[in-house]
């Protein structure tokens, strides 16, 4: 699972990746072209975008030069989340778009829902409604599972740092999450 930290002078799939053997998918059950919520790369083109996160196969370690310009890590950054509902939740891919790596910091990470203001992820602790999930889920290639992200205090077995170029998992609950 991995993202592209840069907002990019070429955002579509085939201009970034090339003609290179990866395979790349994005989830977005609301794509019609998705196959079990899957859009895939190729047959199919889409844009890439900062803070948005992929499914990358290669058959062997690759390097991608990206060309682009970084994220500032001195403003906000804000991903809106796909549509979704208390009784039809969506996972999504989220990624760190920044050159450094990010803490997965509760009163930090802030979110909020068609336009409020925005809340830390610790109003969500112990919240049965919540319109999204407090934590996340990131690929550990060498152990061939997924890792807990979030707030070690919370889960003392999870991790908090997310480096550039990760993507994470998170659960979404609601719509109009930002």
């Amino acid at each position: 699972v991995v993202t592209v930290p840069s907002n990019l002078n070429q955002t579509g799939v085939a201009d970034f990746f090339g003609t290179t053997t990866l395979r790349v998918a994005k989830f977005d059950p609301a794509d019609e072209r998705n196959i079990n919520g899957y859009v895939i790369s190729p047959p199919h083109n889409f844009r890439l975008q900062a803070g948005e996160a992929y499914f990358v196969r290669a058959p062997a370690d690759v390097s991608l030069p990206v060309n682009g310009t970084p994220v500032s890590a001195a403003t906000d950054f804000v991903r809106a989340l796909p549509n979704a509902t208390a009784t039809a939740p969506s996972w999504t891919m989220i990624g760190n778009p920044f050159l450094t790596s990010i803490t997965w910091d509760l009163t930090r990470i802030q979110y909020s829902v068609n336009g409020s203001a925005p809340q830390p992820l610790t109003t969500l602790l112990g919240d049965a409604n919540a319109p999204v999930t407090f934590y996340g889920w990131k690929w550990n290639p060498s152990g061939n599972s997924y890792v807990l992200v979030c707030d070690p205090a919370i889960f003392s077995s999870a991790t908090n740092l997310i480096a550039p170029g990760e993507g994470v998992f998170v659960l979404v609950k609601a719509s109009g999450v930002q």
